[in-house]
């Protein structure tokens, strides 16, 4: 395989290098999908190449959580054959990891950036908790991990428990599961680290 989608082409590079080190990466093209994307303007690089394409993720699962889902969408527009393979899901992992609900869940991506819309719907989800107990994961971006960690604690009842999972599959991998009222005497420093949150009984 020679075609690649990817959120960055220096770091895609490396990493199938890595994978591949006897592999030509100057026989590689590589096409930069975000979040601005549109999926018209993927259809004539993907019915140009006519070929296997991969979807690299820059953090995470392809498409859950990540603007890959743009170039899954051209690619069944197109009447293209889509095989997902098996590879780490942080939302998952962070999920399976928590203790809590597995069963019944929701995943809300990022939540709103003002603290005051962010404790508004913080409270929407506490009362989704109160009445089916499912459980509610979300992520951040890592400069606003501490922000979301005191906007939960000063919002959310205390019996509550919240699920930090940071730097997931790392050396420095980190997972938490406590109840809100644990988590204000042992308050940590979660800034600029990927993290994974899950929110519920």
């Amino acid at each position: 395989m020679n075609y690649y989608l990817c959120e960055n082409v220096r770091s895609a590079r490396r990493f199938i290098k890595s994978l591949c080190p006897e592999k030509s990466i100057d026989d590689c093209e590589f096409l930069l999908v975000d979040k601005r994307t549109k999926v018209e303007e993927l259809y004539l690089d993907l019915t140009k190449i006519g070929n296997n394409i991969g979807l690299l993720s820059e953090a995470g699962y392809p498409s859950v959580a990540d603007p890959g889902f743009i170039a899954v969408s051209a690619a069944h527009e197109l009447g293209f054959n889509v095989k997902p393979l098996i590879g780490p899901s942080s939302i998952m992992l962070a999920l399976a990891a928590s203790g809590m609900n597995g069963q019944q869940f929701v995943f809300h991506g990022y939540l709103p950036i003002k603290s005051h819309d962010r404790k508004s719907f913080l409270k929407k989800i506490q009362s989704e908790i109160l009445r089916n107990s499912y459980s509610h994961i979300f992520i951040e971006t890592p400069f606003r991990n501490n922000q979301l960690i005191e906007d939960i604690l000063n919002t959310c009842k205390t019996d509550l428990k919240l699920s930090v999972s940071v730097d997931l599959t790392m050396k420095t991998e980190e997972i938490s599961t406590l109840r809100i009222s644990e988590w204000k005497g042992r308050k940590k420093n979660f800034h600029k680290r990927p993290a994974i949150f899950v929110l519920g009984k």
